[in-house]
């Protein structure tokens, strides 16, 4: 477990084609680690983290000719003058409201607890 920060940081892009997994703490893993992602509609958090074109892209679940095309997008993109540091710096910056004190706030209004 404690090679895959530098697995992730090899990769161009990652890709999580599941059909339906309620969270997908590999794409937090992937992000922190500066990769950007591509996964499908059915990853929970895909929803939440990818912001399409900048840190990565979702597909719907299933649909491999639409992972196909964005598989290509992300190999130009990569290919074309596009900083790789500014590419890590939104990945990692995607994650920035993601944690424990922003869970719990996000739980608490959602309970109405004060």
């Amino acid at each position: 477990y404690s090679s895959l920060p530098a697995l992730y940081g090899i990769a161009d892009v990652f890709v999580h084609p599941a059909q339906a997994e309620p969270w997908g703490v590999s794409i937090n893993e992937s992000l922190a680690s500066g990769t950007p992602v591509i996964a499908s509609s059915g990853v929970g958090s895909a929803r939440d983290l990818i912001n399409a074109g900048s840190n990565g892209d979702v597909f719907e679940a299933g649909d491999t000719e639409s992972l196909v095309v964005l598989l290509d997008a992300w190999r130009q993109r990569l290919r074309s003058n596009i900083n790789a540091q500014e590419i890590t710096a939104r990945c990692q910056n995607s994650l920035r409201s993601w944690n424990y004190a922003k869970s719990i706030e996000n739980f608490c209004e959602v309970l109405d607890v004060n």
